[in-house]
């Protein structure tokens, strides 16, 4: 019989560092009989790493996941399997829960995230409300590949049409090349004259041009 394991987080313990080792160490882990999903496979913009939005779809029954397609997955290749790991800390806290009702009383109102991540509130919060324009900061180089991935694999998408990402780090003056230090998780990567990436700055006022007139988070 198939074990199926669920990491459910909380969010903050590892979850990311411990996603990113199943990862990582997927085609080893088959290898000694335990499957960790691909989520990239079955839902638009998938997690790079884990299975948040699967997570979401499944708490709350957001259209992310083909669902269908999960579970005819799950039934035949997790039966070749002798454990089926499925990992999101989206399962114990929904993060973003509290703004759910604030956003989608908005009529089109516009997120700016700084420091945005793979993409994972950006998707929540189109599916809170399909008329918001989200646009995410990101300075130096780890992820922004993931979440320009997942930006490209929704463009097909009218509910995610207003998603955009700004590959810059937010800083006082703007368009100054700055290095970064990306040593140890992404909470702590840092501007640093030690950096050891060197990307564009873009200040706070900048960021808000922008941007259309409206609501702004």
């Amino acid at each position: 019989m198939t074990r199926l394991i669920l990491h459910i987080g909380a969010g903050k313990t590892g979850a990311t560092a411990i996603q990113a080792f199943l990862s990582f160490n997927r085609a080893a882990l088959e290898k000694s009989g335990v499957w960790y999903p691909d989520s990239r496979k079955f839902s638009r913009g998938g997690d790079e790493m884990g299975h948040n939005a699967l997570a979401y779809q499944l708490c709350d029954q957001r259209e992310t996941v083909d669902l269908k397609r999960f579970r005819e997955a799950l039934v035949r290749k997790g039966q070749d399997f002798a454990a089926v790991v499925l990992s999101a800390e989206v399962f114990v806290d929904q993060e973003y829960a509290f703004l759910a009702d604030y956003l989608s009383d908005l009529s089109s109102p516009i997120i700016l995230e700084i420091g945005a991540h793979i993409g994972a509130f950006a998707q929540w919060g189109f599916l809170c409300c399909s008329q918001c324009s989200h646009y995410q900061c990101r300075g130096g180089s780890e992820n922004i590949g993931a979440l320009e991935r997942n930006i490209a694999a929704t463009s097909s998408s009218s509910k995610f049409a207003g998603w955009t990402a700004i590959h810059a780090a937010a800083h006082a003056t703007d368009s100054e090349t700055i290095l970064l230090l990306e040593d140890g998780p992404s909470m702590s990567h840092r501007v640093s004259a030690d950096g050891t990436h060197a990307g564009p700055s873009i200040s706070l006022e900048a960021l808000l041009e922008k941007t259309a007139p409206g609501d702004v988070m």
